[in-house]
């Protein structure tokens, strides 16, 4: 399974358009694939047909509870995407964000461990350097920063790196 975190600090280049297209083009390819939605914006979750709202289990309680085996119970079948799962995001993100709890940042990396049945995860992060972020990272194998040709775009690049 490879696990791949979509980012950059600037908002409105394109990480969740990214996402949804890498995610389509791999279960296209008959991969099983994970959303993971840390944006608690939920334009993933929304766009993938699971706002967080509607969800019992979304990102917030999978980082909460931090068990191996917790993302596993949070993901949700997309009903339009064959092949896509997603653990959808709620505007409760925010609130992890604030803690200073040690070890918070590696919360989605154990929530991971023993997670079958996908060929990739991608997390969607929000527009920040955030507690997210910081949990995503810690729990890719790869980094993916989203970016477009203009200045301020570019100069998220280099705060993310």
């Amino acid at each position: 399974m490879l696990t791949a975190a979509v980012l950059n600090q600037k908002g409105g280049v394109g990480k969740t358009t990214v996402t949804l297209l890498l995610a389509a083009a791999a279960a296209g390819q008959g991969l099983r694939v994970l959303v993971i939605d840390l944006d608690q914006q939920g334009n993933a979750s929304a766009a993938l047909g699971i706002p967080g709202d509607a969800a019992e289990f979304t990102a917030y309680e999978v980082l909460d509870q931090a068990a191996p085996g917790v993302a596993a119970a949070a993901a949700v079948a997309a009903p339009s995407w064959p092949g896509i799962a997603v653990i959808p995001a709620h505007r409760s993100l925010a609130s992890l964000n604030m803690s200073a709890e040690l070890g918070i940042e590696s919360r989605l990396r154990v929530a991971l461990e023993g997670l079958e049945g996908f060929d990739l995860v991608l997390i969607d992060c929000p527009p920040a350097v955030d507690r997210m972020v910081q949990n995503a990272l810690t729990a890719a194998d790869v980094a993916v920063i989203v970016t477009q040709p203009t200045r301020f775009s570019l100069e998220g690049v280099g705060q993310v790196m």
